[in-house]
Parts: C-alpha cells; structure tokens; sequence
C-alpha cells in the first residue's frame, strides 16, 4: 500500500484526480524518493577538504549503500564505498 500511496502521490493530477485518468501520470522519481525517505535519511557537511556523511535508515536486506563521488574534471563518478 506504501507503493501504491507513494505513485497516488506523485501523480500530475494528485491534487485533483478525475474518473478518465485517475490521480494521472505517476512521476516516478517522486515517488521513489518518498519511499526512500521512509527508510532513511542522511545529512552531509563540508568543512575545507573533508566531508563527513551520516545517515540513519531502517535497513531491509534488499538495500545497500553506495558512495560515489564526481571531482570537477571528472568524466563519471567514481565509487568510493559501498
């Protein structure tokens, strides 16, 4: 129902669904960011050179963490952790 709640939610017609084309066209990456959001959250300070990372989230086995990281110059982003 989380799923389904989360596609209601991010759809063009949210605010104002009709009987033709329901609550509309699902925005997807809304949605699974309001999914992620329920599962965890995280914060980021930068101070100089050095950033420190923290997160919390309520882990399920199908979730994993990567840190990737993209220096100005860089053509892709490079996996630091994961």
């Amino acid at each position: 129902m989380r799923i389904v709640r989360a596609l209601e939610e991010s759809g063009s017609r949210y605010s104002s669904p009709n009987d033709r084309i329901g609550y509309g066209i699902p925005d997807l990456k809304k949605a699974f960011s309001a999914l992620l959001t329920e599962f965890a959250s995280s914060s980021a300070a930068a101070d100089s050179c050095l950033v420190t990372l923290s997160w919390s989230s309520k882990d399920v086995a199908a979730m994993r963490y990567e840190i990737e990281r993209k220096a100005p110059g860089d053509i892709s982003f490079k996996k630091l952790v994961n």
